[in-house]
This record gives structure tokens, sequence and C-alpha cells, in this order.
């Protein structure tokens, strides 16, 4: 499990990254488990996170892009508003990719530009998409590049998250990441029945096969 923490100051959140983090990985289950504690002090990076626009039920595939896919689970969010995101980036171009945990819909894809990605860590923001901290996933197996290959799919992942806000402090947490690829993949298709021909992997093959 992953956690950012961050104090209310007024008039803005604060904090300073401090702590450990211990990670397990369990490669036949592709399951992901870290902590990371963030503890209170010094203003957070600057910047907002341009939300990912998710694919339309009426999606159809095309050759100038590729689709990047997955469960993005959030557990509880409160009146705050904070909300969990993943980062991938564009290792050619260098275009950060954030993907937003949704409860509204948590089997969802995006178009990118095809080429060559990685997924870096995750973000959390409030509710303007001002970023309150961020964190980059340490070298592993998961963090491997892979192709996004005009007119294909890439299964990123089971994501399950949460945030909390206690009246003080606020929390933004990645619990873990599996492979559910034949699951997921199978309610992609019945929400975006135009992209069931599309040619689908998952980024560790993606990744194998460069």
């Amino acid at each position: 499990m992953i956690r950012l923490h961050g104090r209310a100051l007024q008039p803005c959140l604060r904090a300073t990254v401090s702590g450990s983090l211990a990670r397990h990985m369990k490669s036949s289950g592709l399951k992901f488990l870290a902590v990371v504690t963030i503890g209170c002090a010094v203003a957070l990076l600057a910047g907002c996170a341009s939300e990912a626009t998710a694919l339309s039920t009426t999606a159809k595939p095309t050759q100038k892009s590729a689709i990047l896919y997955g469960r993005f689970f959030i557990g509880h969010q409160y009146a705050i508003e904070d909300q969990l995101v993943l980062w991938v980036q564009n290792l050619e171009t260098h275009k950060q990719i954030y993907i937003y945990f949704d409860p509204d819909q948590r089997v969802y894809g995006i178009n990118v530009q095809p080429g060559r990605y990685q997924v870096t860590g995750f973000l959390g923001v409030n509710r303007t998409h001002a970023i309150e901290g961020r964190r980059t996933f340490e070298p592993s197996r998961f963090t491997q590049k892979f192709t996004a290959a005009p007119g294909s799919e890439i299964y990123l992942g089971d994501f399950y998250g949460a945030t909390t806000y206690d009246g003080m402090l606020a929390e933004w947490r990645l619990d873990s990441i599996t492979n559910n690829f034949v699951g997921t993949t199978e309610e992609l298709h019945q929400k975006f029945p135009n992209l069931i021909r599309v040619p689908t992997t998952t980024w560790l093959q993606s990744a194998a096969a460069n």
C-alpha cells in the first residue's frame, strides 16, 4: 500500500516527503504492495493534473492512436473531493498522462498517441486538480517500459485505492495492483462494443515483445 499524507494548513495544503518505502511484488499474480508515508511541513509540488479524457461508449478503433485501459477503483471519497490519479509518461514526447480513479466508471480507457510509455507513479490532487503530492514507483517489473502500437489496446492493471480526510489530515492511498486481464477486458468490451476486435494485450506482454 502506498500512502500520501497532507495536513490542511490555511490557506493551502502543505506537506513534505519523509518516510520509507517497503514493497512486495508477487510476479505470478502481479500483486503490488508498498508503504510510503508522507509527513507535513513544507510547501508541496505546484501544478495541476489535467485529466485524460475517457473514451465514449461509441468510441471506434483508429490507427492514429492507441488505447490504455484498466480498472481504477477508489474507495472512500469525502466532501473535500480529493482524488487519486495514476501517473503514466510518454517516454518519447515526455508528456504526462493522468488517469483519474473514477467511482462512477471504474473500468475505462483513454486514447493516447502511439509510442513508448511507462507507469511512473501516482498523484494526490484536490478538487481543483491541483497536485498535493506525488509518489514515483521504485524500479521494478511493474515499471517496465512498453510500446502502445497504433490501433492497439494495452491493459495497465486493476488498481485499488482510496482517499480519506479526518478534518485535519488528508490521505491518498494506493492499496494494490492486480492482474485481472481477462475479466477487465471483457468488462471493457461490454461497455465499448466497437472495440471488441481491437488487438488487446497487457503492458507486460507489450514490454516483453520489445
